[in-house]
């Protein structure tokens, strides 16, 4: 799932700076006197810079809300692993490394 949102997001900024693209061309291509052709331009940069910071905050925030969901994930199925190794411990009697006695002790042999 994570590469489908990857391409999406890519798919959306590339769509987006096309766009972009196309209504400068357009702006610059417009039978208007320069000052007027100028101002629209700028007009259109405002309103593209403004949009683009409500896209990364966006943006910014749904990471960051992923990121914590995520964790808390993680650190729920590490608490359920850890309490299962410990209870196998507890019914085995330690059974789980006890092959022998010292260093290396429940580690394969090395070759």
């Amino acid at each position: 799932m994570a590469d489908r949102d990857c391409s999406s997001g890519a798919l959306l900024g590339a769509f987006l700076l096309g766009g972009m693209v196309g209504a400068a061309i357009a702006l610059l291509t417009a039978p208007r006197p320069g000052r007027e052709t100028r101002e629209k331009i700028g007009e259109w940069a405002d309103g593209a810079r403004e949009k683009t910071r409500e896209k990364v905050h966006q943006f910014a925030q749904e990471a960051g809300e992923r990121v914590r969901t995520y964790g808390r994930e993680t650190a729920d199925r590490i608490k359920e692993v850890t309490h299962s190794a410990r209870e196998k411990l507890r019914r085995g009697g330690g059974a789980a490394g006890d092959e022998g006695e010292g260093e290396g002790a429940g580690l394969p042999d090395q070759a």
